[in-house]
């Protein structure tokens, strides 16, 4: 029950919003039916380096086959790389009175978009407050917040089949992707490094690439029951990806239940991708999963233990380990079989080796990433043409969730 506080939220967001006099356009009567019909894509986050613009590149390039794409966004989050995905773009910059918020209404106003796409609805604060106010006829998000808005205008949220345990966990409809054709979008100028497995490891080195806000004592106190139990030394590494105060506090709270284990300040991409690679196992956070670091690991050789849970963020690393055929054991669903899992790669050289080897046969690049140069796919884009063509009747059919099969029976 941890979003229904959200409901409420919302609530206070249009308040605010309405003392203010920030209010949404004016929308047309009858909603038009364009041949190329245009989506704003309101991005809380988007620049290059970011892991919300490796999530949704292809989406975008897909979608603008079909649709003229807007972007508007923080200017701050605007670069060469990503105006590429877009036919037009509008920047503005943030302002403590929040004014600027009136600002970003006028840019949709004047874009008039038919579907605002939120790539994330809480990323940053703008967003929460904008996405409760009705700036297009359809309003749409995906995954980068990992949670549904429960905000009465956001009426889809586009994901894929894997991460959805209970369509009613959402307050949108769901729009379900298959989880085959799922492309991250390559980062520019990005070169790894070269995969590097210890055939033996004295100590096993033990990467925690988890958010700080992912860290909790349930998670911590598994590791230091792993720890305890484990018959080798470890050396664990954590990546909070924090700095200053949050840093230090991160560091106090991990020295608690793990002491002497390595937490890790800001680092460039690559400096991370270095570090990681030297480790030789990564126990991924629970009930917040990792996604990302996943991908990074498995490209890198280092397996992978994940907890599965009905929550979007809870259903991210094992999506991933299913779909690139990571052994199934991998994949637990309490915290005694997140230990024995995690141990038995930690007491087993070989077994480890076994698993680093399979993770690198995947060929994460090739199988999950695409640019500019690679075919496209037609997901997306085809979901989110048919929710354009056929919204009214989609919503007054009230059916939760839809697969790619269910509509291709419901209107094509």
């Amino acid at each position: 029950g941890k979003h229904r506080i959200k409901a409420t939220l919302n609530q206070i967001a249009r308040g605010w919003l309405q003392r203010r006099k920030i209010e949404p356009p004016p929308l047309p009567a009858a909603r038009p039916i364009r041949e190329r019909p245009t989506i704003l894509v309101a991005a809380e986050i988007m620049h290059s380096n970011h892991v919300q613009y490796r999530y949704f590149g292809q989406y975008l390039r897909q979608l603008r086959t079909a649709f003229r794409l807007v972007l508007v966004t923080e200017r701050r989050e605007i670069d060469e790389h990503n105006i590429k995905l877009f036919d037009e773009h509008h920047g503005f910059e943030r302002e403590r009175t929040g004014a600027y918020l009136a600002k970003v209404v006028e840019i949709a106003r004047a874009v008039g978009p038919d579907i605002v796409f939120w790539p994330s609805v809480g990323m940053r604060h703008w967003g929460t407050a904008l996405a409760n106010l009705r700036l297009a006829p359809i309003q749409m998000t995906g995954l980068g917040h990992s949670a549904s808005t429960f905000s009465p205008t956001v009426d889809y949220y586009l994901i894929e089949e894997g991460y959805v345990g209970d369509p009613t966990l959402f307050s949108e409809t769901v729009i379900l992707l298959p989880d085959e054709t799922f492309r991250f979008e390559r980062m520019p100028g990005l070169v790894s490094p070269a995969p590097a497995i210890r055939e033996v490891a004295r100590p096993l080195r033990v990467v925690l690439p988890s958010n700080l806000l992912k860290l909790n004592p349930r998670f911590l106190n598994v590791l230091a029951r792993i720890r305890a139990a484990a018959t080798r030394p470890l050396e664990l590494h954590v990546f909070p990806n924090v700095a200053g105060v949050e840093l230090e506090a991160g560091r106090v709270m991990v020295q608690r239940y793990l002491p002497g284990a390595t937490v890790h300040p800001v680092l460039r991409y690559e400096r991370y991708l270095e570090l990681l690679n030297a480790c030789d196992l990564n126990l991924s956070p629970f009930p917040f999963g990792g996604l990302h670091s996943v991908v990074d690991s498995l490209r890198q050789g280092v397996p992978v233990v994940a907890l599965e849970g009905e929550e979007p963020h809870a259903r991210t690393d094992a999506m991933l380990l299913r779909l690139l055929g990571m052994p199934a054991w991998l994949v637990v669903g309490t915290e005694e079989e997140y230990a024995a899992a995690a141990l038995r790669l930690i007491e087993d050289d070989a077994l480890r080796v076994e698993v680093s080897r399979a993770a690198l046969a995947c060929d994460v690049d090739g199988r999950l990433f695409g640019d500019a140069t690679t075919p496209l796919g037609r997901d997306v884009v085809d979901a989110v043409t048919w929710l354009h063509r056929h919204h009214e009747a989609i919503q007054a059919s009230g059916k939760k969730a839809w697969s790619a099969p269910e509509r291709a029976g419901f209107g094509g």
